[in-house]
């Protein structure tokens, strides 16, 4: 509508205008019912699973000698992709003296897989694990896409060897590498660069 000068005197009106209004204790009631609902579907879309074990215990662990703990990831309703996933400022998801098989997969619904936790300490570990400078521990991190982190706890016992201790260490030895301390171990080796640096 136009605005237009008149000479004439002002004139009033009534009008009868119809304004809608929210009732805000039924609009509140309707948003929370709404979000509830939509959070109970997004939970219903999340992958989640049950393990069988989370801690694992390695017994006198010799050089070379495969041991082998298994556990069962068992899916629940949902469809889900998991993977062991390495923690911060690692390269790896485990340490070079373990690995799992599989390491990632995807499960169908109500489904499970059986993961084996495979530790073998051979010439490029054992050096670290003789001298007590490396030992068997660790943390898993299973990750589930789209879902929650499970921790798996493995340790485990080394029985120190020949294998993977230098030459020199072993003639300077006055008594069997396993019934030495780690600390002695790692000083004798200590002493020895220094005297006869390779």
């Amino acid at each position: 509508m136009a605005l237009k000068n008149s000479d004439h005197k002002p004139v009033s009106a009534i009008f009868d205008v119809g304004v809608k209004v929210v009732d805000k204790k039924s609009y509140c009631k309707a948003f929370e019912g709404i979000v509830r609902s939509l959070d109970k579907m997004e939970n219903a879309s999340i992958p989640s699973v049950t393990l069988s074990k989370r801690e694992f215990l390695f017994k006198d662990v010799k050089y070379l000698q495969l041991q082998v703990e298994s556990f069962t990831i068992s899916n629940g309703p949902v469809p889900c992709q998991f993977e062991f996933i390495s923690k911060p400022n690692e390269d790896a998801y485990c340490k070079p003296w373990l690995i799992a098989k599989p390491s990632k997969g995807f499960l169908m619904p109500d489904s499970e897989v059986v993961i084996a936790l495979e530790l073998c300490v051979n010439k490029s570990t054992a050096t670290a694990l003789n001298s007590g400078e490396e030992k068997l521990e660790d943390i898993l991190v299973l990750h589930l896409d789209r879902g929650k982190d499970y921790f798996l706890s493995v340790s485990g016992n080394y029985l120190p060897s020949c294998f993977g201790c230098p030459i020199q260490t072993l003639c300077y030895m006055k008594e069997p590498i396993r019934e030495m301390l780690p600390e002695a171990i790692r000083e004798l080796d200590v002493v020895l660069h220094q005297v006869m640096p390779i």
